[in-house]
């Protein structure tokens, strides 16, 4: 007869080489304080029950037959965890689910004409998604992380303080195209922002740069609470909203130039609404804003819109502007901050910085006049030296992904130096 044996552990599970044979082995994890996993092999059953403390993920690791949330939660980080067709995940409830709001994902496989349940959090709220692919759908491997709170662009932009769900769900496939699902999104009542009506409930997308509202679907349940999306095909951030929320405008251009001594600032938008107005700030040091005067908005829907304000007078050598694009509910979105250099010093015309607060990755946006190479650091809040490195910019927008994974919360400074060795900064902030 087959023999089954569970092994219970009450450290680390650690594995740096090697692989280990499981074929009807299960392994539990029933320590009294927080445990790490890092495995070179796959799990073929894998029991959370912990009374006290997490169980976190040290590597990427994949359990082929069963997860079992007896008690306690799995922190995943930064790394993936992966239940494939073969596997399922049992027993997650409120207190009893994986946490997934780092740069770590749950992946499982939806097989075409079924459903499967992703119960992620974060650390405070458990909130699931669920995943159903219709028939004529494509077999595919999707990925679920989220995020305590949301921006209006969804990966960028301000955070959102009313008419929403205070959370946003990051959904990917692994092979693009081929999909026709429902995404179904589940949340606590706490998560309501101010304003949040259920009935008006509308499960929407972003494409990375501005949400579309999806169709009314008014929250069922008593709390915890649910709504859906059906015929989803693209995948991204995905959040709860009302369509009484306040979009942002799409900045498609931002640019200036000195002429006799005044410094012309040029912005471009589209999705604007009747009610923008937009506040020019002015910096000598890209740190410090200051309101330096305002413009009405056209308020186009249909159409893009171009619009200009001249800074007179203007003694410094090099100038920051802003644009602070301003709704009637008080809501706002900055635009990138350019230079205007009144001597043609420098290369990098702006820099920006997006997600920002950030938790992990954020992306630095650079666009320079010229080829040429810049000193990239980062320091934090009292001055201490984080990560420096040399960065070889083309003429153009050039990106530059930025890791602040294992770093404190709090705030950063990130310097560009130039050849010319004036230094840009902008701020950052850690959550």
């Amino acid at each position: 007869s087959t023999i089954t044996v569970t092994h219970n552990i009450g450290g680390n599970w650690l594995m740096s080489g090697g692989t280990f044979t499981n074929t009807n082995i299960t392994i539990q994890l029933d320590g009294t304080s927080n445990q790490s996993i890092s495995s070179t092999g796959a799990f073929k059953n894998l029991i959370i029950n912990k009374a006290v403390g997490l169980a976190t993920l040290a590597s990427a690791v994949t359990v082929n037959n069963i997860l079992t949330l007896t008690s306690g939660k799995i922190s995943l980080l930064a790394y993936n965890l992966t239940v494939p067709t073969t596997g399922t995940i049992s027993g997650a409830t409120a207190l009893k689910y994986v946490i997934a709001e780092a740069a770590g994902t749950l992946i499982q496989q939806v097989v075409a004409g079924s459903s499967k349940v992703y119960p992620v959090g974060t650390t405070a709220n458990y909130v699931p998604a669920t995943i159903a692919l219709t028939a004529g759908s494509t077999t595919d491997n999707f990925r679920v992380r989220v995020m305590n709170f949301v921006y209006n662009q969804g990966t960028n932009g301000f955070v959102l303080t009313n008419f929403a769900v205070n959370n946003t769900w990051f959904i990917t496939e692994e092979t693009v195209g081929g999909s026709d699902a429902s995404v179904t999104l589940q949340w606590p009542g706490s998560l309501e922002l101010s304003g949040f009506t259920r009935s008006q409930s509308r499960v929407s997308q972003s494409n990375g740069f501005a949400y579309s509202f999806g169709p009314l679907s008014a929250a069922v349940g008593s709390d915890p609470y649910t709504s859906n999306k059906p015929s989803v095909t693209t995948f991204n951030a995905f959040s709860v909203l009302n369509n009484t929320v306040v979009l942002p405008v799409t900045w498609l251009e931002v640019s200036g130039e000195n002429k006799n001594g005044d410094n012309y600032i040029n912005w471009n938008v589209a999705n604007e609404r009747a009610n923008n107005k937009y506040m020019v700030e002015y910096s000598a040091n890209s740190i410090n804003f200051s309101a330096i005067g305002n413009v009405a908005g056209k308020g186009s829907l249909a159409s893009a819109n171009s619009y200009q304000f001249i800074h007179r007078y203007v003694t410094g050598n090099v100038n920051y502007y802003r644009i602070k694009s301003i709704d009637a509910d008080g809501s706002y979105a900055y635009s990138p901050i350019i230079k205007i250099n009144n001597a043609n010093a420098g290369a990098v015309n702006y820099f920006s910085i997006s997600p920002n607060p950030v938790i992990t990755y954020t992306n630095l946006e650079v666009q320079s006049s010229v080829n040429s190479k810049i000193n990239l650091i980062i320091i934090d809040a009292v001055g201490k030296k984080i990560n420096e490195q040399q960065i070889s910019l083309q003429r153009g927008i050039n990106s530059i992904p930025l890791n602040f994974t294992g770093l404190n919360p709090g705030i950063y400074y990130v310097e560009l130096i130039g050849e010319d060795s004036v230094k840009q900064v902008i701020k950052v902030l850690k959550k």
